[in-house]
């Protein structure tokens, strides 16, 4: 007796699971055959970044910050990337509590379609409630759980052969900078139950914070980045290519200062989302 096992991508995110089943006789004649099949879904948390950035009570640039609603393709992804689509806003804001300064005076460094967005749908469960899944249970599926400070986050591999990615490192966030790398596909959920603070390093995924997130010392992410309370990307600032939504949970204002960079790429957002979905069935609630 044997199986042969079928997978067939219908979309992006769409496959037809099919398997057939043979029983031979003695004589190995084919005594029974079976063949079931299934429509799956990759069942994807619907986290609609519509900026750059996103936050609830107002947000502070200034120094030689960038932040750009442009939507763009990370360098060495456009084989894995749809065309970009059209610009967002730069920043979207429930009151348009926006202050520039420094070399970002009169929001000359900011990108977007508008730059500013004032939006007053923005409330506290746009940070908490994606479609039918919560940011307690995109939690509750974290990959890896981080508080305080951190440093040294990149890949890391197990020896061969073949060279795998080595998953059950804690600072192991993936490989956003080859797409030859073991972990280029690699995407996992973050988690930090309370602030974070992050120095250097990079990688992919999803980001989720509790508390306030604090970047320095040029830390790049790729995807998209969700903190219940402040950022502060400070110095030699963080990069984040996907989005960043910021909720502060207390109405402090969020802070992007010194040379740190927030471009929009809904290929980051999508791939991230892409890479820690679910496998279901059709008819499966």
């Amino acid at each position: 007796s044997y199986y042969h096992p079928v997978i067939t991508r219908i979309n992006s995110n769409l496959f037809m699971v099919q398997a057939v089943g043979l029983d031979s006789a003695a004589s190995g004649r084919i005594a029974a055959r079976r063949q079931i099949g299934v429509i799956t879904r990759l069942d994807q948390p619907a986290v609609n970044m519509q900026s750059a950035v996103t936050v609830r009570a107002g947000i502070s640039i200034s120094g030689s910050s960038q932040v750009s609603g442009r939507d763009s393709v990370p360098a060495g992804w456009g084989a894995h990337c749809n065309p970009p689509g059209p610009m967002q806003p730069g920043i979207r804001d429930s009151s348009g509590n926006v202050t520039t300064s420094g070399a970002c005076s009169g929001a000359s460094c900011i990108t977007g379609s508008p730059k500013i967005l004032i939006d007053t749908t923005i409330q506290t469960n746009t940070f908490t409630q994606f479609g039918s899944t919560t940011f307690a249970e995109l939690a509750a599926s974290a990959d890896k759980i981080v508080s305080g400070t951190i440093t040294g986050v990149g890949p890391t591999t197990n020896p061969g052969p073949p060279v795998s990615c080595r998953m059950s490192d804690l600072l192991n966030w993936g490989d956003p900078s080859n797409s030859l790398s073991p972990c280029f596909d690699y995407f996992p959920v973050i988690y930090a139950p309370g602030n974070l603070s992050i120095s250097g390093g990079f990688g992919q995924g999803l980001l989720l914070v509790q508390g306030d997130l604090t970047v320095q010392g040029g830390f790049e992410f790729f995807g998209p980045v969700i903190v219940q309370g402040t950022v502060r990307s400070t110095g030699t600032g963080g990069h984040f290519f996907g989005g960043l939504m910021a909720s502060n949970a207390n109405l402090g204002v969020t802070l992007i200062s010194g040379n740190s960079v927030v471009d929009y790429s809904s290929c980051a957002i999508d791939r991230a989302l892409n890479g820690i979905s679910r496998v279901k069935s059709l008819d499966e609630h």
